[in-house]
């Protein structure tokens, strides 16, 4: 009886302990829980082929990140490029699925003409190594932020993030996606044909080409 006694005073001790330090520390381990995800999910993206659909896993932390981030301006603009980046290399490693292809088969596929072009027509293959790895420094960007302004704090001043900005990042980031597609279906061909004579030498159009001939 003695030494349960005695044991259930030590746990005791050392629960009320790590009690006391959770409360002094709640704001860390609120950082914590966002950033450890962050980094886990970085390096998962980075160490394995993924798919686009798993970006929606990585998003709320992210968005929990601005709550830490000193200088949420900066923040928003690598957002902007991180989705350009990721934009870019999706419609190249799944062309004809990820593009424009989306729009054309979707509720209002009656109503919008057969594009000529996929978007990767548009955002270079050759430049998907650079925008990959761009995407991957993207997913650590809120850890490379809080560490930077870590070991000068006393040159980030806080800089908020007003609705103009707010609105720009959703428009933007949308943009990356919806103005090449929207671009590929409704920009008449003798225009793009003026930008490049080759532009419809791709793979989408190849293939529409055999399916006609087919008939």
């Amino acid at each position: 009886g003695h030494n349960a006694t005695l044991g259930s005073a030590c746990c005791s001790r050392k629960f009320a302990l790590f009690g006391r330090f959770v409360q002094q520390s709640r704001s860390e381990w609120k950082k914590i829980a966002v950033f450890v995800p962050i980094m886990a999910y970085g390096l998962m993206f980075s160490a394995i082929r993924w798919y686009p659909h798993w970006i929606i896993i990585v998003v709320p932390f992210f968005s929990l990140a601005y709550t830490y981030v000193r200088n949420k301006t900066l923040f928003a603009y690598i957002d902007m490029i991180g989705m350009l980046a990721f934009v870019w290399v999706i419609v190249n490693f799944w062309p004809n699925n990820v593009d424009v292809t989306m729009i054309n088969h979707g509720v209002l596929k009656n109503f919008i003409p057969q594009p000529a072009l996929i978007i990767s027509d548009l955002m270079s293959l050759t430049a998907v190594p650079d925008f990959l790895l761009i995407f991957h420094i993207y997913l650590f960007s809120p850890i490379l932020i809080i560490l930077i302004e870590g070991y000068i704090t006393q040159y980030c001043p806080i800089k908020g993030i007003g609705k103009d900005l707010v609105f720009g990042r959703f428009f933007v980031g949308i943009s990356c996606f919806l103005i090449p597609a929207l671009v590929c279906t409704f920009v008449p061909v003798p225009v793009l044909l003026k930008i490049d004579k080759n532009i419809l030498t791709n793979n989408y159009h190849q293939a529409l080409v055999v399916k006609t001939d087919n008939k």
